[in-house]
Parts: structure tokens; C-alpha cells; sequence
């Protein structure tokens, strides 16, 4: 008996987890196309809020391990995890601002050079 849509996506759904959410992976390993995995995403709420819970998977995944290294005294990972959970403690290395604007924003970019003597060039 041929399987029916819902029973391939519902066996996708185990590669995908076991391929912790990475598409690519997961489409190659399963023998479906990127573009199949989209459509049945776009098609069926259900199946696409399997794939989020699967990426939130991911994400615990990779938190847990992170905790771990911090743990372990890792000193990269104390200073990442610091520029990227502690930003409201001041741990950043650039400055982020939100705009909340009701009417459409409209603003011109102005690249520096740090080379002065290009700019009064070209102004003159």
C-alpha cells in the first residue's frame, strides 16, 4: 500500500528531528526536494508547527551546551553568552536602536571614510 502525504511528512518529521531542524540535511536524507518541505510547510499548519517545536528543540540543544561550556569555565562562551543575554547589562560592542514610527521613515546613509583629505576633494 503507497504511503499517503500525512505519513511521509509524519517520517520526515523523525529525520528532521534526529538532523536537529537542518533542512538541507534532513530533505537529502529522507529523499525529498528543499521546495517539497516548503509546500508542505506553507500547506499544513500542523506539520509547520512540528517544525518550529523541532527548531526550539534546537535551540534548548544548543543552550544547554553553551551553559555547559560556561560552566566549565570556557571563556569564550561566558563572554558570548554575556554580549547575547546580558545586553541589558551593558554587555554589547555596538549600539542597537529600536524606532517605533507610526508614519513611513525616510533618511539618507552617508558612508565615512575616516579619510578627510578624500572628503575636502571631493567637496571642492
Amino acid at each position: 500500500m503507497a504511503k499517503t502525504r500525512q505519513d511521509r511528512k509524519a517520517e520526515f518529521l523523525e529525520v528532521f528531528r534526529k538532523c536537529l531542524g537542518n533542512v538541507s540535511v534532513a530533505c537529502r536524507q529522507y529523499g525529498i526536494e528543499r521546495p517539497t518541505f516548503y509546500n508542505w510547510q506553507k500547506d499544513d499548519p500542523e506539520f509547520e508547527q512540528a517544525c518550529i517545536d523541532v527548531r526550539e528543540t534546537r535551540k534548548d540543544f544548543i543552550e544547554s551546551a553553551l551553559d555547559k561550556r560556561i560552566q566549565a569555565g570556557d571563556t569564550a562562551a561566558i563572554i558570548f553568552a554575556a554580549k547575547t543575554i546580558c545586553k541589558d547589562r551593558g554587555y554589547v560592542e555596538r549600539v542597537e536602536n529600536e524606532v517605533h514610527a507610526q508614519n513611513p521613515l525616510s533618511f539618507t546613509i552617508v558612508e565615512a571614510t575616516g579619510n578627510e583629505d578624500t572628503a575636502d576633494k571631493k567637496a571642492d
